[in-house]
């Protein structure tokens, strides 16, 4: 899972000119959005929830991603399977992670 600070804004926390007042700051949100996708002739539910978990445990364990961010949530994914013609179908879902940030922009 990766995410561009672009695509949330170019001021996050740590970045961008200090904030003159408390009141200056701006706390937005950003959703980033992770397509899981798992094919395997053996438990596809089995590798999908490893896959799943393993995501959650990463964010969990540093839940400011280094500093660049106020707070982050994840999602519940929802998972559907999609028909391959001739192929073992694919279980997939996007995971959608919430990234809470302080800008002194809220323009980005």
């Amino acid at each position: 899972l990766s995410s561009d600070r672009a695509s949330c804004g170019s001021n996050w926390q740590g970045f961008g000119p200090a904030p003159r007042r408390a009141d200056d700051l701006a706390t937005p949100s950003c959703l980033q959005s992770a397509e899981v996708i798992v094919q395997t002739p053996g438990s596809r539910a089995t590798a999908f929830d490893v896959l799943a978990t393993s995501i959650g445990t990463a964010l969990a364990a540093d839940r400011t991603l280094g500093g660049l961010c106020d707070w982050v949530e994840v999602e519940a994914p929802a998972s559907v399977d999609l028909p391959v013609d001739g192929a073992v179908p694919l279980k997939a879902a996007v995971i959608t992670v919430v990234l809470h940030y302080t800008t002194a922009d809220p323009r980005g």
